[in-house]
């Protein structure tokens, strides 16, 4: 797991890792904070594969996960 003093090694993570990982980090970067409905409905993929993405993003340490503001069932996602 690589830590935000590693910028490097993250971005080398999310580029070794699955297309819909990189997908999902583009959709982040580019809109900011998503929760995972969103997340599908942008980038076209099936639930399994973003929730795949995020799983992997989570693993590389370029993605948080919080709770919905306003909903405490759902969950967002952001870069960190």
């Amino acid at each position: 797991m690589q830590t935000d003093r590693d910028p490097d090694g993250t971005r080398a993570c999310v580029a070794g890792g699955s297309t819909s990982a990189k997908l999902v980090y583009k959709l982040l970067e580019y809109e900011g904070e998503q929760p995972l409905s969103a997340l599908i409905e942008s980038s076209g993929l099936s639930r399994s594969g973003v929730e795949a993405g995020v799983k992997s993003l989570k693993r590389c340490d370029a993605v948080e996960e919080r709770y919905h503001p306003t909903d405490a069932r759902r969950k967002v996602y952001r870069l960190r």
